[in-house]
């Protein structure tokens, strides 16, 4: 179990748990954007650094909350193996009919991330259930996407390996330019 920030003067702070990406796949996001800038520019495009894969976004809570969360998370997701997937597709949220969100998608051929998902959901049971599917993730941009096929098979992805190791607790500050994420806690896999 490791600290990582307290929130002791703020009443209320968004937050989220999600699973931080290696140095190489930041690195290759960063790539992977500026190619698809080329054929897309006009989306507002995650800062790469900022860019993890969410297990579960909790919203406002009460700063009170986070050492609860923190406690009743920590026996599931200290006893879980660390685990390794690889980013794979891009696609789009919430349909290519529609698209709004740019996304690169990830292989994770034991479903080890939806483990990872179903034990974040079940221990927080007092939060609202998510409604969609988990479809684990990493979002890339924003906004007004082509509804055309053509953008999405003109962009060149490759195999990048994540390794996971540990799960982060983030709170979320919002600003004109883009969110900061300060991390609260993070717990390590086995």
């Amino acid at each position: 179990m490791e600290t990582c920030g307290t929130s002791t003067m703020i009443d209320q702070v968004r937050t989220f748990i999600a699973v931080d990406l290696s140095l190489d796949c930041v690195d290759y996001i960063s790539t992977l954007q500026s190619q698809i800038k080329g054929i897309i520019p006009d989306l507002k495009w995650v800062n790469p650094d900022n860019c993890h894969i969410t297990l579960k976004f909790l919203g406002s809570i009460s700063a009170d909350s986070i050492e609860h969360i923190t406690k009743a998370l920590q026996p599931s997701l200290e006893s879980t193996n660390s685990f390794s997937v690889k980013t794979s597709n891009v696609s789009t949220f919430p349909s290519l009919q529609s698209p709004k969100i740019l996304w690169l998608g990830l292989s994770d051929p034991q479903n080890k991330l939806q483990l990872l998902f179903n034990t974040v959901e079940e221990t927080l049971y007092s939060f609202p259930k998510e409604n969609r599917p988990f479809i684990a993730h990493i979002t890339l941009a924003r906004g007004h996407i082509p509804t055309s096929m053509f953008f999405i098979n003109a962009i060149q992805t490759k195999s990048v390996e994540i390794n996971i190791r540990h799960v982060t607790f983030y709170q979320s500050i919002l600003s004109l330019q883009e969110p900061k994420y300060v991390p609260l806690h993070r717990w390590l896999l086995k």
